[in-house]
């Protein structure tokens, strides 16, 4: 179970006040999908308590994120941004936001200020896994193809990751393709890592028997 409190925040963009809730305690996981989707012990999904959405202009952030003081002038190009890429929809959508769309609007923030394809693609892949727990399967596949995309940039870029953070991402592609029915590309990907087999150390092997358990005989489980 998770814990749940209350908390006060005021956006930094529109300086509007507002009230959120956020997990006060560690999350329990305790096992992990193939898609390295986090599985907790009851409750509610801790992913709708990670992040926070101004309901005035849809600035999103982690709380951390709300601490700052308004800088009005500062903020003039992201007030433009969140104008033209956030606000609109939430203002449709009469502040009733799902947790897929909370991470679509993060991402979409962070990009914007300059984070790394990396950084996006956990957005992305956070928001398919928001998606799973919605029931909402096209959205799911939709941002499962984003996240894919956006890891292949990461990889491309040589984006400051370890070995083993690599190839665990190398194998994290090829999934996010095979769940959302490409098994053409999922294979390519698969076989990226087997190609290094003999080349990768211990703190590897699950990956190795993840991507050979995926291609021949998928399951829903690491």
């Amino acid at each position: 179970m998770i814990t749940i409190e209350k908390i006060e925040l005021r956006c930094p963009v529109c300086e509007k006040e507002f009230q959120s809730e956020k997990i006060v305690d560690k999350i329990p996981v305790y096992r992990l999908k193939t898609d390295l989707h986090p599985q907790i012990l009851g409750g509610p999904s801790p992913f709708q308590f990670m992040i926070h959405t101004c309901p005035e202009c849809g600035y999103t952030k982690t709380a951390d994120g709300f601490k700052q003081e308004p800088q009005t002038y500062a903020n003039i190009a992201l007030v433009m941004f969140l104008e033209s890429e956030v606000t609109p929809r939430f203002r449709w959508l009469n502040n009733s936001i799902t947790a897929s769309e909370k991470y679509e609007a993060y991402a979409k923030i962070r990009e914007f200020e300059g984070a790394g394809p990396r950084i996006i693609a956990d957005h992305f892949l956070a928001a398919a896994w928001c998606c799973v727990e919605e029931g909402d399967t096209e959205g799911e596949r939709y941002f499962r193809r984003l996240a894919a995309q956006k890891y292949h940039d990461a990889l491309a870029s040589f984006d400051e990751m370890e070995i083993a953070e690599t190839f665990a991402i190398t194998y994290l592609v090829g999934e996010l393709w095979r769940r959302v029915g490409d098994n053409n590309k999922a294979l390519v990907w698969f076989n990226k890592v087997l190609a290094f087999e003999s080349r990768l150390g211990e703190d590897c092997q699950w990956i190795i028997d993840a991507c050979r358990k995926q291609m021949t005989n998928p399951t829903e489980w690491l």
